[in-house]
């Protein structure tokens, strides 16, 4: 005969595994970043004002607002350079894809090419930062500081002369001191893919 569970076993059991997912939940809650909560302003005309920002204290932050956005050209850092080719830049919501959003009275198809361009004013610090690329899928061409420093894909100006390519990854991009990042983009995407690209910025510890 196999003797039935006792009172005392059965209520032993439940009581182990309550322990063990208290415990899981504390190891866990002692891995998560404990931030301020403080809101991260937003980029106005292309400009991201982060000099009130604390990256260990306030934590990081999504490249979100308006950015100048220049439809229909691949401008580099020496195009910016040049007195010659200085333009009034539209303007666009960032992130999100530029599909849909209105310019000029019209709203943007999805095929197509353009450059943004975003200045980033930082707190001086001791940290090294890095940007955080998600969901990042048409072909790119990223300056900052006027110097490149990633090429995915091979960024066109048709569906015969762009080659997609799908980014994940982290740059490191500001050495400790830097109070000024100047981000160019030239992004091309003419198959309609996801076409947009959602960035992080942080420290390169977090």
């Amino acid at each position: 005969m196999i003797p039935s569970d006792s009172t005392e076993d059965r209520g032993t059991l439940p009581t182990i595994i309550t322990c063990i997912i208290l415990l899981l939940l504390i190891s866990f809650s002692g891995c998560l970043q404990s931030y301020s909560g403080k809101k991260a302003p937003k980029a106005a005309a292309g400009v991201l004002d982060l000099r009130e920002w604390d990256f260990k204290k306030d934590g990081p932050v999504t490249l979100e607002g308006e950015s100048e956005f220049y439809w229909k050209k691949l401008l580099t850092p020496d195009d910016f350079r040049a007195i010659h080719t200085i333009m009034e830049p539209d303007l666009i919501k960032i992130p999100g894809t530029w599909k849909g959003q209105a310019l000029k009275g019209r709203k943007l198809p999805g095929p197509g090419h353009a450059t943004y361009r975003l200045t980033l004013l930082l707190k001086p610090s001791d940290d090294l930062l890095t940007m955080k690329f998600f969901e990042m899928s048409e072909a790119h061409v990223i300056y900052i500081n006027g110097i490149r420093v990633q090429a995915r894909g091979i960024v066109g100006t048709g569906i015969s002369t762009t080659a997609p390519a799908y980014t994940r990854e982290l740059i490191s991009i500001a050495s400790p001191g830097t109070e000024r990042i100047e981000m160019i983009i030239n992004s091309s995407n003419y198959l309609e893919k996801l076409g947009a690209a959602k960035i992080f910025l942080g420290r390169d510890s977090d």
